[in-house]
């Protein structure tokens, strides 16, 4: 695995090479070090994704004066702030609204190009499982001696593979398989689509919310880019 390391407008500084089991969160407080030592940095804002920079990540750059995290949310994260009353959805909109508590500044945004791809990626998912339906009602139809529990559950490991088994199920009626959509729990699924919360603890002065977001968004640009080099 290679670590890079890059400045704000996205050039390498550093490079090094780690052991291809080594996780992202062990070699970040390798580079925390690196910075801060061998650059000798005394302000510093460390950028990461989701899966980088998490509460021990956090608690080692506040070990060190001038170091400061952006990063985003998950779900379920985003979740234990609505339900804390930190965020409301309401607040969730094409505009940016930003939020602070207890020293952690959070910027939140809804992304509408997101929300329709999310809600096409659903839509494509289940046409998929409704093509195989279909398939498999036509082979028992042709075939009395075909069994019903067989096919049942082929279309199951389809939506299971699929990732949509929180709101669609397979039912069997006679030699018919029908699907069930359960449309309250596809809305609680997609009451998050689009939705964002970037997380930062650098002070107001320093960066403003449009600046954390195009800093993260430049971030994951540079990174997907790497990864395709």
């Amino acid at each position: 695995m290679v670590g890079l390391v890059c400045d704000e407008r996205g050039e390498p500084v550093s490079v090094e090479v780690f052991r291809g089991n080594t996780s992202d969160v062990k070699a970040f407080a390798q580079q925390i070090a690196r910075v801060a030592g061998r650059f000798g940095c005394r302000r510093v804002t460390m950028v990461g994704d989701r899966g980088m920079i998490k509460s021990t990540q956090i608690e080692q750059l506040q070990e060190r004066e001038g170091f400061y995290y952006i990063t985003a949310l998950t779900k379920p994260q985003i979740e234990t702030l609505l339900k804390g009353g930190v965020v409301q959805m309401a607040w969730f909109d094409e505009k940016i609204c930003e939020v602070e508590n207890a020293g952690v500044r959070y910027v939140l945004r809804r992304n509408p190009q997101r929300v329709e791809d999310l809600k096409r990626s659903r839509q494509d998912k289940r046409a998929s499982v409704v093509r195989l339906l279909e398939k498999k009602n036509g082979y028992l139809a042709q075939h009395p001696r075909a069994q019903v529990p067989v096919a049942q559950r082929e279309v199951a490991a389809k939506i299971a593979q699929l990732k949509v088994g929180g709101w669609l199920k397979v039912q069997a009626t006679g030699r018919e398989l029908r699907l069930q959509e359960d449309v309250q729990a596809l809305a609680e699924e997609s009451r998050l689509d689009g939705c964002y919360v970037i997380k930062s603890d650098l002070p107001r002065p320093y960066a403003d919310a449009q600046t954390l977001k195009l800093v993260l968004q430049h971030t994951d640009r540079v990174t997907r880019s790497t990864e395709r080099t």
